[in-house]
C-alpha cells in the first residue's frame, strides 16, 4: 500500500495504491494465488485489477504456469498467459506458450508513452480495439554450458492481421564467469511494422567483485517506418560488490526507432541483502516426577 510514484501527469493529490495476494498450495505439486490491486487518482478509481496465478507440476517432467488478469473497471478480461514446459528428455526441453491480450483492458492505465492507447484526444501508438492471440513453441538442446534453441510464434491480431515469428538462439552460461548469446529472428506479418529481421547479441562477465553486461538489439524493417529502416537498442550495465550484503550498480540504455529519434535512459541502484532469522523453538517443559 502507499501512494503511486508517477508524478508527470498530475499533482498526485488524494491518490492511493493498495493490494495484496493470497495463495494456497501443496509442496511440489501446485500453488494457486488470488490477487487484487486498486489505484485511485484524485480519489477516483484509476486502476482496479483482479488476478489469478497458477503453478502446477503433476509429474517431474511437466510444469504449467499461468496468469489471468481481469480489469474490474472495464469489466473484461485483460490478459491470459499460459506456459507448459516438458522435459528435459535427455538434453531436450519443450516449451509451449499461449497468450491472449485485450489492448483496451490491459493497457488502459499505463503511464509509459510506448503503451498509450489512441483516443479522440491523443495519438497513442496502440489501437484500443486491437486484440492479440498468440501460440508458440520452443525446442532447446543443452550441451553442458551451451544451449541451442529454435522457436516459432503465431500472432493473430484482430486488426493488424496475422504474423509469423521464428528464429534460433545460441547461449553459453557459466555460473562463475558469466554468459553470452546470439539470437536471429524473422517477423513476417501483414502490416509493414511487422515485417522485419531481428538480431540480438549480449554478453556478461564477472571479474572478482565486478560484473559487466552489454546487450545490443537491431531490427531491420523491410519498408521504412517514419523514415527509419533500422532500429536499435544498446544497453550497458555494471555492478560492484561492496560487501557480502551491499552491491551498487548502474545501467544506461540508448535506443533509436521509428517513433523516437533517440531515447536515453539511466538507472542507479543500491542493493542491500537483509538477514532474516527465526528463534529456535523452546524445548518442551520437563515433567516433574519421581526418579
Amino acid at each position: 500500500g502507499g501512494m503511486p510514484v508517477e508524478t508527470d501527469f498530475d499533482s498526485r493529490s488524494s491518490d492511493s495504491l493498495y493490494g495484496g495476494r493470497i495463495s494456497q498450495g501443496l509442496g511440489g505439486l501446485y500453488r494457486i494465488g488470488v490477487s487484487y490491486l486498486l489505484e485511485k487518482n484524485d480519489s477516483i478509481e484509476f486502476r482496479k485489477e483482479e488476478g489469478v496465478d497458477l503453478w502446477f507440476r503433476p509429474f517431474a517432467k511437466a510444469e504449467l504456469t499461468g496468469t489471468m488478469l481481469y480489469n474490474a473497471i472495464t469489466s473484461d478480461n485483460a490478459l491470459t498467459s499460459l506456459y507448459l514446459t516438458l522435459g528435459s528428455f535427455g538434453n531436450l526441453t519443450l516449451r509451449t506458450q499461449y497468450m491472449d491480450v485485450s489492448y483496451k483492458d490491459y493497457f488502459t492505465t499505463t503511464t509509459m508513452s510506448a503503451f498509450l492507447l489512441s483516443t479522440p484526444s491523443t495519438t497513442g501508438p496502440l489501437d484500443p480495439n486491437e486484440k492479440l492471440a498468440l501460440i508458440g513453441e520452443e525446442a532447446s538442446l543443452s550441451f553442458g554450458k551451451t544451449n541451442i534453441s529454435v522457436d516459432y510464434k503465431k500472432y493473430d491480431y484482430d486488426i493488424a492481421g496475422s504474423a509469423d515469428y521464428y528464429g534460433a538462439k545460441v547461449a553459453y552460461a557459466d555460473a562463475q564467469y558469466g554468459s553470452s548469446g546470439l539470437a536471429l529472428h524473422r517477423m513476417d506479418g501483414e502490416t509493414k511494422d511487422r515485417q522485419y529481421s531481428e538480431y540480438r547479441l549480449y554478453t556478461s562477465r564477472k571479474i572478482q567483485k565486478v560484473d559487466l553486461t552489454a546487450d545490443a538489439l537491431m531490427v531491420k524493417y523491410d519498408v521504412e517506418i517514419n523514415g527509419v529502416k533500422s532500429a536499435y537498442t544498446v544497453a550497458l550495465a555494471g555492478g560492484y560488490v561492496l560487501s557480502p550484503k551491499i552491491k551498487v550498480g548502474a545501467d544506461i540504455e540508448y535506443a533509436k526507432n521509428p517513433y523516437y529519434d533517440k531515447d536515453v535512459r539511466a538507472f542507479l541502484k543500491l542493493v542491500y541483502n537483509f538477514d532474516f532469522t527465526s528463534a529456535a523453538p523452546a524445548p518442551p517443559a520437563r515433567k516433574k516426577g519421581r526418579n
